[in-house]
């Protein structure tokens, strides 16, 4: 050994010790009598990472590898240091030269993976991780850290379903593992996994009941699967863990307000946004919470805040609005209906070879109107379309079959196209149907034809009088409770049956149940024909018979307007903009009255107040 050697290795011991100052001294000493002694350059540059210094530190080592080439423990070591210094692209380099040489270091492959996770290079990261767990010698149970990160990178990086091989792998040998388990939850949700999810979730809070994101979670999956009651308690249990959980606070929210418990989801929203005054869909659905109990201007104000956050957000210029026609301010509200299209989750509007339609004149033209949503919207607006017929279009329409009959009662015929493989037809404009309003511009004075736009044939209308005939002299009072429970908001406009019994004790009164497809209980005592509705043509005629419809705000409101029956509408609190605020009359349709509920789930006194205005009818009407 030289002189400079052993010098090398006195100073060494003192560095381990602990003695830096004199082990400096003697690596110096060894370095002045043999410059090129790549140990000692090496010890002296951990040295100075040791004690503070560590772009030195880099020089020596860099110095040392000139000298004997990038050797693995020379590149792992420098890579360590640059680490340190947050340079993570420069230690991977290294570390990258290191395993060149020593490819079956786990530690060098786990070192890699952590900075690239770090750095969001979550494929190569999962690389890494599976070289790490490849080369290591250490027992498989020891190795569970290391396959939990390796999952959650495959996540990362988009391989979702090599992530849960992993998870159920780790879950195999441990079967335990709650972080294991909670991350393979995570992954199914991201898969649409929905039902394995809540399975996953739900053994997460058996095994650690104060889990406040396994609550949160499983809450979200529950909602998402129509479980309320259920998301509910895993909201609540998750809050009273964690009352500073501002995402699941929003969540519960957004719950809430699905439920139609507004004045509730509105503290929770403000309650979120006094902890993230950023928090833009926070202050869209407050917006929608308040837009819900009447206070349009306070939801303006929030769905400005939401723009101001994000200019670009189409659900708070959408439902801005909403929020204008609601208040009868057409001109400003057609223009934010027409971002319909564009929020998140919606129908894209179609497309078609020829340009669509902004007001061009129509005479001599063809042009292609198509229904984009539900039946009851296609009831209320298809009395635009004799209108462009009277701009001398030629007007094709492409609607649902079950309306086609019906749709052929308009006073200008449009040729009918039916869905769903009815080819659409060369045309020189399309438009929407829900679009044609605001070209048209409509406003609260130029609503077309209030009502009586549609007819049944007089066949169809003498059959029903015939079927109705047993009833005698009493008053026809048709009914519809339910909507169609596949509508999001179905719970909070639709009414259980049970709750028409006061109908049912008003004298002289016959009751006929006109919902499609459900008996209703036989304790109403009414005549139910739900075995004997057909396509909204025969049901027309039906209508037609009645002397009065009352019904939930679904296609049956939309249908008696449409015929001009008079009809007696139940509305929810938070009712659809169409029906507008503070009125029990509709400008869309002249023989429809508004019944609305004062507060939110309460249906019982609705009825009562329909009960007792019904009896007064009947009363009025004997003595007349």
């Amino acid at each position: 050994m030289t002189v400079a050697a052993r010098k090398i290795e006195h100073a060494r011991q003192l560095h381990n010790a602990g003695r830096w100052q004199e082990a400096e001294r003697l690596y110096l000493q060894a370095l002045d009598a043999s410059p090129g002694e790549t140990d000692g350059l090496h010890l002296l540059a951990l040295l100075h990472a040791d004690t503070g210094r560590p772009d030195t530190a880099t020089q020596l080592l860099g110095a040392a590898i000139g000298i004997e080439g990038p050797k693995p423990h020379l590149c792992r070591n420098l890579g360590i240091i640059l680490e340190r210094q947050d340079k993570q692209e420069a230690a991977i380099a290294c570390y990258r030269q290191a395993v060149r040489g020593e490819p079956n270091s786990a530690d060098l492959w786990v070192r890699m993976a952590e900075l690239l996770t770090g750095l969001g290079r979550y494929g190569e990261a999962a690389q890494a991780w599976g070289r790490a767990i490849e080369t290591s010698s250490a027992p498989v149970e020891s190795q569970l850290s290391w396959r939990l990160d390796w999952a959650k990178t495959l996540a990362l990086s988009g391989d979702r379903a090599a992530a849960c091989a992993q998870l159920e792998r780790i879950l195999r040998i441990a079967p335990d593992h709650v972080a294991a388990r909670f991350d393979l939850g995570v992954v199914l949700m991201q898969l649409d996994r929905a039902q394995e999810a809540v399975s996953a979730f739900a053994a997460v809070v058996a095994a650690e009941p104060a889990h406040p994101q396994a609550h949160n979670n499983l809450a979200v999956l529950c909602h998402a699967l129509c479980e309320h009651d259920r998301a509910l308690v895993h909201y609540e249990k998750c809050l009273s863990l964690d009352p500073d959980y501002v995402e699941a606070r929003y969540n519960f929210g957004t719950l809430l307000q699905e439920r139609g418990d507004l004045e509730v989801a509105t503290f929770e929203f403000q309650t979120v946004l006094a902890a993230n005054p950023e928090h833009a869909a926070a202050w869209t659905n407050l917006g929608n919470c308040l837009l819900g109990c009447g206070e349009i201007a306070a939801a303006l104000s929030c769905y400005g805040r939401t723009l101001a956050l994000e200019p670009g957000e189409t659900a708070a210029a959408w439902n801005a609005g909403i929020a204008h026609l609601t208040a009868g301010r057409f001109e400003q509200g057609w223009a934010g209906y027409e971002r319909r299209f564009d929020v998140p989750g919606a129908t894209p509007r179609r497309s078609y070879p020829m340009p669509l339609w902004s007001g061009e004149p129509l005479a001599g033209k063809k042009i292609l109107v198509y229904a984009e949503q539900g039946l009851g919207d296609t009831l209320q607006f298809c009395r635009y379309l004799p209108l462009l017929a009277d701009r001398g279009a030629n007007v094709y329409f492409d609607c649902p079959r079950s309306l086609a009959g019906l749709l052929g009662s308009l006073r200008t015929k449009p040729t009918l196209l039916i869905e769903p493989g009815s080819a659409a037809p060369t045309a020189d404009f399309y438009i929407p149907l829900l679009s044609v309003p605001a070209i048209l511009k409509t406003n609260l004075d130029s609503i077309p034809t209030a009502g009586g736009y549609l007819r049944a044939a007089p066949e169809t209308r003498s059959a029903w009088g015939q079927r109705l005939e047993p009833l005698g002299r009493k008053l026809r009072v048709g009914f519809v409770s339910q909507g169609n429970p596949k509508y999001k908001n179905d719970r909070n406009r639709s009414i259980p049956a049970e709750l028409f019994a006061p109908l049912s004790q008003v004298q002289d009164v016959a009751l006929i149940n006109l919902q499609f497809g459900r008996p209703v209980p036989s304790s109403l005592n009414a005549l139910d024909l739900s075995s004997e509705i057909g396509d909204f043509a025969s049901t027309a005629g039906l209508l037609e018979e009645m002397d009065l419809v009352i019904t939930v705000d679904t296609s049956m409101a939309h249908l008696a307007g449409a015929v001009g029956k008079e009809a007696w509408v139940l509305l929810a609190k938070a009712a659809d903009w169409r029906w507008m605020r503070d009125r029990e009359d509709s400008p869309w349709y002249s023989d429809a009255r508004l019944f609305r509920q004062t507060e939110s789930h309460d249906w019982a006194s609705v009825l009562q107040t329909v009960a007792e205005t019904l009896r007064a009818r009947v009363e009025l009407a004997l003595r007349s």
